[in-house]
């Protein structure tokens, strides 16, 4: 054991300091499924509220841990966030959190869970059946809404005009001032008939937001 845990790169470090192998990386999705859930087994959290808002996160004092596990979950479509928790006299601590039904669903169904976690993942699946997912988390950039005024002006169709067929109350340019669902562009590729509108609202590309930009040294990358 010592010796193979030297061989990953892995021996005698700090709670801080862990990281997932480099080789785990070359895994199968089975074998890194087998590994998310065991980790989540030891410091990971998978909990029922009463009020919604259900819990499934992992928790480490090394960043770098946290980064490797969110890389690991979008093998499986599971697009996680990482936030920072600071208290004076210690490391700051870092939660993986996989939030909204779809996520939390697609987590249970394709990672999993094992032992002390086995029971809630259980209770959350359950809890999650009726549960109607919330679009605010996957949505496409405002930006979007460029090529919704360039169609419309394309086809004369006005903004009035545009509410109507969409059944909506009129708006003017509010309706344009949010970042749409993909259901909602895809109603407007519709309506429309526009191709480019119609991928946007389909393509599998997660949008988020960038908070910051921090140099990590240097890598050889291919």
């Amino acid at each position: 054991m010592n010796r193979w845990l030297r061989e990953l790169g892995i021996f005698d470090q700090r709670s801080y300091q862990k990281r997932v192998p480099e080789a785990a990386f070359r895994l199968a999705n089975d074998q890194v499924a087998l590994l998310l859930r065991h980790l989540w087994a030891t410091d990971g959290t998978i909990a029922v509220k009463p009020a919604g808002g259900h819990a499934v996160h992992y928790a480490t004092t090394s960043r770098g841990l946290a980064e490797d596990i969110a890389a690991l979950l979008l093998r499986f479509g599971v697009v996680a966030r990482i936030y920072e928790a600071r208290k004076e006299g210690y490391r700051p601590s870092f939660m993986v959190a996989i939030q909204g039904a779809d996520a939390q669903r697609r987590f249970l169904e394709r990672v999993g869970a094992f032992g002390p976690k086995l029971a809630a993942a259980r209770r959350l699946q359950v809890a999650l059946v009726d549960v109607q997912a919330n679009t605010n988390v996957d949505t496409l950039p405002v930006e979007v809404f460029t090529r919704v005024r360039a169609a419309m002006r394309g086809r004369g169709v006005s903004h009035r005009a545009m509410a109507a067929m969409r059944g909506t109350s009129y708006g003017g340019s509010a309706h344009f001032r949010f970042a749409p669902s993909r259901e909602t562009v895809a109603q407007y590729a519709e309506l429309l008939n526009d191709d480019a509108l119609r991928q946007e609202a389909t393509s599998d590309l997660f949008w988020d937001r960038v908070v910051a930009i921090e140099p990590a040294g240097e890598e050889e990358v291919y």
